[in-house]
């Protein structure tokens, strides 16, 4: 069943709902609709935490507090992770979650065309104990040819390769291919360490999968 309500904002809160709908492209219908799914979803825990803690303040002092623990959060561990990696700037959060209870972060960063690095798509796992860094460069099959994919398919099955120094602090790594159909290969890069300043930098496994790839004859 669903309800339909009506409205009065201020003039400035209007301009603010649309100029966050024009952002995320979506109409102002739609903005409005997401944020009102988002809190009436977790209006219970919201209520659950007022009662357990005897918050005692209005709904929009919680919800302003809430959001801003939640983004200064986010933004403090998207910064120190992207700089770590040394990838900030070159990519786009398309998507994260975190679970606050399990202390557990994840999110995938789309890199630009361009950036410079061959390592496709990167995901990022944070939890207690582990860290892990997932890379996915992927290979045309018709542009590069049946026997450049040969080589690299052997060069892994026999880890013909030079591992960078930045692998020597890792708890364990590994690389697989996946074949995407018959036009595509991706070759996944999984970096495992028990910190996050363990783990390698963007460009030290771009500069890996690039001596990957002149083994295997691809350009």
């Amino acid at each position: 069943m669903v309800k339909k309500i009506s409205l009065n904002i201020p003039d400035d809160r209007y301009k603010d709902l649309a100029k966050l709908s024009d952002f995320y492209k979506l109409d102002m219908k739609d903005s409005i609709t997401q944020i009102l799914d988002a809190v009436g979803g977790r209006a219970s825990s919201i209520e659950t935490m007022s009662k357990e803690y005897r918050v005692p303040v209005k709904l929009d002092t919680v919800l302003n507090q809430i959001l801003s623990a939640g983004l200064g959060l986010m933004s403090l561990i998207f910064n120190e992770v992207l700089e770590k990696l040394e990838v900030k700037g070159l990519g786009i959060i398309d998507d994260f979650g975190y679970d606050l209870d399990e202390e557990d972060f994840w999110f995938h960063y789309s890199l630009l065309k361009g950036c410079g690095l061959k390592i496709g798509d990167i995901f990022v796992h944070l939890e207690p104990g582990l860290k892990t860094l997932s890379t996915y460069p992927f290979v045309e099959v018709e542009k590069v040819g049946e026997t450049a994919v040969r080589k690299l398919k052997k060069l892994i099955e026999t880890e013909s390769f030079q591992l960078p120094d930045e692998f020597d602090e890792l708890e364990e790594y590994n690389i697989e291919i996946f074949e995407e159909g018959e036009e595509f290969l991706t070759l996944r890069i999984d970096c495992v360490a028990d910190s996050l300043y363990y783990l390698p930098s963007g460009r030290a496994v771009s500069k890996f999968v690039e001596q990957i790839y002149v083994k295997a004859g691809i350009n």
